[in-house]
């Protein structure tokens, strides 16, 4: 075990370069951290127990793409090393399942986190089963959990919990980690303020507690403008709108979809286009679970009048194995080495890297719509993958401006997830081994995640939304029209600055 593990170690030390830039913006060290576990192997009683620290491992990485992989369903292009036994993927993850009797604590109440605070939504009533008495709280902040406060345990989650490792990003405005999903556990307790009191709530002693009733102020507040959208309906997997009286053409998409499963799309938008003027196009990849690449490259070709080509920057660790890996084009980018150039890059303390630079270029497409306005891309905290490579690309072009809120990971161009597995236990992971370099001033820049136009709804907003548009019911144009933060700021008040 300790000889897996070691190995482990070092394969994240030689090929993940996202430690060195996560210690020197955040001050979290990944290395540091992992150093911390290898003790805890000592008391290992079975499998499971080693295979959960390697995960726990695998966690503190905090990369987007960092994840064991579990079966061999799951498609991986790249290695980062000769061969994969394919066959003991499975086989090792179903005795990991076989060891562990209790994986995960359930968890009973949603979060959200707004402007550096946690806050839970819609409407509860607790009843304690001692004393009956009741308490009702609606949209209240968390103020603490199980004794602590908040920030002090999303800081116990990055050394213990398994998990999505994206669950967990960086807030540069307040400077500190936080949890896009933290979710009160059963058997907890925490500290709630609400109107201005606080309140200690012990799921253990409740029987009973009831959730999903809106609170009659926000019910009240929209009766008059409820009627035009239905919050039942669900998305579509994309949509094409155009508002005439805007001159805007809407284009969502909930994935970078693969090439042949895009065409349909990509027509929507070529009819839902042609012919019309054209002040904006809207390109929205908010709650964007990522894919292929190619699809924002077609997309793109269909809309722009002129080819744009990006000088795209991928930074690799310098290092006797890491130069192996690449020689022999495990990760499949190119078979000629010396694209390869050795540089020391400045944003990282110097820190000496292998460089890839490339040409990204996309030309219009022969039926294009020739569009020479602005493109805005809209993103949230929980654009993933492909989306962000997308809104990297934006950041080379005035005319493609991306608006919204960080998503809080290390994001922007790269190679994807490259696998791994140990010689023993054949624990098998992936990870990012490249980093985009491609723009950025600061250290924090090379997260790529912040779009050029910021804009963070009030709390007001987020209790509005989340209380009433589950995120499968948003971006129709109704909702569009009359709750998008985004799209009020970008169309409806530019519109009516430009009239005054």
């Amino acid at each position: 075990m300790f000889e897996d593990f070691d190995q482990f170690f070092n394969i994240i030390r030689d090929f993940s370069n996202q430690p060195k830039l996560r210690k020197l913006v955040t001050g979290f060290d990944v290395l540091a951290e992992l150093e911390a576990l290898r003790p805890k192997i000592e008391y290992v009683e079975s499998f499971g127990d080693f295979i959960s620290i390697l995960r726990i491992g695998t966690f503190l990485l905090l990369d987007t793409h960092a994840r064991m992989i579990q079966s061999t369903n799951q498609s991986f292009f790249r290695l980062g090393q000769a061969t994969i036994d394919t066959s003991a993927i499975s086989t090792v993850f179903r005795n990991y399942l076989a060891t562990r009797s209790n994986i995960g604590v359930g968890g009973m109440l949603m979060t959200f986190y707004h402007d550096g605070k946690y806050y839970n939504h819609f409407r509860y009533r607790f009843t304690n089963r001692y004393t009956n008495e009741e308490i009702t709280l609606s949209n209240f902040r968390l103020v603490k959990y199980n004794g602590i406060c908040v920030d002090d345990h999303i800081k116990n989650l990055l050394t213990t919990r398994r998990g999505f490792s994206w669950h967990i990003a960086w807030d540069n405005r307040h400077r500190k980690h936080f949890s896009k999903r933290f979710t009160i556990g059963n058997n907890s307790c925490f500290t709630a303020k609400y109107n201005e009191r606080l309140y200690t709530i012990c799921l253990d002693s409740v029987n009973q507690f009831i959730y999903g009733v809106f609170p009659r102020e926000i019910r009240d507040s929209i009766a008059n403008t409820w009627d035009p959208c239905d919050r039942n309906k669900r998305n579509d997997r994309w949509n094409v709108i155009y508002f005439e009286d805007y001159q805007v053409l809407y284009i969502y998409l909930s994935q970078m979809f693969p090439q042949e499963e895009g065409e349909e799309l990509l027509q929507a938008i070529k009819e839902a286009g042609r012919g019309k003027t054209i002040e904006k196009i809207i390109i929205d990849v908010r709650d964007n679970r990522g894919g292929s690449d190619f699809m924002w490259h077609d997309l793109l070709s269909v809309i722009i009048k002129d080819t744009l080509k990006a000088n795209v920057r991928l930074g690799f660790n310098y290092n006797e194995n890491m130069r192996h890996v690449l020689k022999n084009n495990y990760v499949n980018i190119t078979d000629d080495f010396s694209l390869y150039r050795t540089e020391y890059i400045d944003l990282l303390n110097n820190k000496k890297m292998f460089v890839l630079e490339v040409e990204r270029a996309i030309a219009p497409n022969s039926n294009s719509l020739l569009h020479e306005g602005n493109i805005y891309i809209f993103q949230n905290e929980f654009s993933y993958s492909a989306s962000t490579s997308f809104t990297a690309f934006a950041r080379q072009f005035p005319q493609i401006i991306s608006v919204g809120v960080p998503t809080g990971n290390i994001s922007g161009f790269g190679v994807g997830p490259v696998v791994f597995q140990l010689n023993h236990s054949k624990y098998t992971f992936q990870m990012n081994i490249d980093i985009d370099l491609s723009v950025g001033q600061t250290p924090a820049d090379l997260f790529q995640d912040t779009p050029e136009i910021v804009v963070f709804p009030t709390l007001e907003e987020q209790f509005f939304l989340i209380n009433m548009f589950p995120p499968d019911s948003r971006y129709s144009e109704c909702f569009l029209r009359n709750f998008d933060p985004l799209f009020r700021h970008i169309v409806i008040e530019q519109r009516h600055r430009w009239s005054d």
